[in-house]
């Protein structure tokens, strides 16, 4: 009797364990769920229930690489998404989705950023876009148009906030390929290509500047800019000859010198445009498959950053530049001198202090150099690091961490809701003080 006693009470308490853990794995699905599908407010508030419950970590990362079902009930064809700035400032935003739009699949993404800022009519560019033209029933490209005028123009901080912000609400409502996010840009708006991407080079595929000018960049904002930032990036790009506003002079040494350092420079001169882009028709094709052909890494290898504005622009893609200040020892090139009329120039100036950082990541070793950055932080992705193996991290060659690295739900969630981004995860921050020697 007793025995019989003990094995009921036994496989009571099996099913009470096991219906608590049933219950246990629907609450933590549920509150996953919920996290994907809020917005990024409200991810903030989810987010501390889920480090709460402590789901196993690799589930989480799995959840979130899978990404969420998105909505069919959702806005197509043309309409307008604005964005208002801290000072109240509206900026009109043109957005549109293929009428065929099927939230299982990725979409590309084209952003487009028009010329001729100078207006003071705001939505001017957002009322040329003919909405009605047939050839946007087979269109299958989310298409973004951003408007500048000019209380914003396209190398104002504004402009950076409008562009992620409005990128930011496509990733969460709509199913896009983040590594096909591709940006042109024509006459002013290519200048602003060369600007955004000096600093904000992550989330993009590839860069068209159309009849642009980095040179110009000295001329419209007293921010610092580096050559060299350029690096990791894809360029197409074409001016004109004969241009009247962008003497073909001046261009020819910019994008030799940006040639050096970017990924991938393709170079077009038309020789009988001036200031338009007539060629377009002929270099139609060769656009398209540029695009095509060039997808994001979200991963590279070697990353070169440069900034002086670490509270503001700290970051490109999992290397974050965190304090600079004037350190001893530690040199690397600051590439900024041209040739123009055989005679050697600086391209931009330099009026403030700035940090520098190269990184080099072989398999699990990290080598890095640095010039007045006092801290950073490498940003660890199962991805592309083998996490049960020590990771050992050189600067300016001395070891600066020797060891094994953590999983952090806090860091997963917290670089999600940055990144909004299934292809790019991080499970770790490892931060760095430069100069102080790794003791086990």
């Amino acid at each position: 009797m007793i025995k019989s006693y003990c094995l009921f009470a036994l496989i009571v308490l099996n099913i009470q364990c096991l219906a608590a853990q049933t219950l246990d794995s629907s609450i933590v699905n549920q509150t996953i769920n919920t996290f994907l599908h809020a917005n990024t407010k409200e991810k903030q508030k989810v987010k501390k229930k889920i480090i709460q419950l402590s789901p196993d970590f690799n589930y989480l990362y799995s959840q979130l690489k899978e990404g969420k079902r998105y909505s069919k009930e959702v806005s197509k064809g043309f309409f307008e998404h604005n964005f208002k700035n801290a000072l109240g400032v509206e900026h009109p935003n043109l957005v549109f989705i293929p009428y065929k739009y099927n939230p299982a699949k990725k979409y590309q993404v084209r952003i487009f950023l028009h010329g001729a800022v100078s207006t003071f009519d705001m939505r001017q560019w957002v009322s040329t876009v003919n909405r009605m033209d047939t050839v946007w029933r087979s269109v299958n490209t989310i298409n973004l148009y951003p408007a500048s005028w000019a209380l914003s123009k396209w190398w104002n901080y504004s402009q950076y906030e409008n562009i992620s912000k409005l990128l930011e609400y496509v990733k969460e409502t709509y199913n896009v390929d983040e590594n096909d996010i591709s940006i042109t840009g024509i006459s002013d708006g290519a200048t602003g290509i060369y600007y955004l991407t000096n600093f904000y080079q992550t989330p993009f595929s590839c860069l068209m500047p159309f009849i642009g000018s980095i040179e110009m960049l000295t001329f419209l904002t007293n921010k610092q800019f580096f050559i060299k930032n350029y690096q990791n990036l894809s360029f197409l790009i074409v001016n004109s000859k004969r241009d009247e506003i962008f003497s073909i002079d001046f261009v020819v040494p910019t994008i030799n010198e940006l040639k050096k350092h970017a990924k991938e420079v393709k170079f077009f001169i038309s020789d009988s445009s001036k200031h338009n882009i007539r060629w377009y028709p002929i270099l139609k094709d060769t656009i398209k498959n540029f695009i095509h052909a060039h997808k994001r890494n979200p991963f590279p290898d070697r990353i070169f950053y440069a900034t002086e504005k670490p509270d503001t622009f700290c970051r490109k893609y999992w290397v974050k530049i965190d304090r600079i200040g004037k350190t001893e020892g530690g040199k690397i090139e600051d590439s900024n001198q041209i040739t123009i009329n055989d005679e050697s120039v600086q391209l931009f100036p330099r009026r403030r202090l700035f940090g520098q950082i190269e990184v080099q990541k072989i398999e699990n070793k990290v080598f890095v150099k640095t010039q007045n950055v006092k801290k950073y932080t490498l940003l660890i992705s199962p991805d592309v690091f083998d996490l049960d193996k020590p990771i050992e991290v050189y600067t300016n060659g001395n070891l600066s961490f020797n060891g094994k690295i953590s999983k952090s739900l806090k860091t997963l969630l917290n670089y999600y809701i940055e990144d909004n981004d299934r292809t790019m995860l991080f499970s770790s921050e490892l931060s760095i003080t430069v100069g102080k020697t790794f003791k086990q």
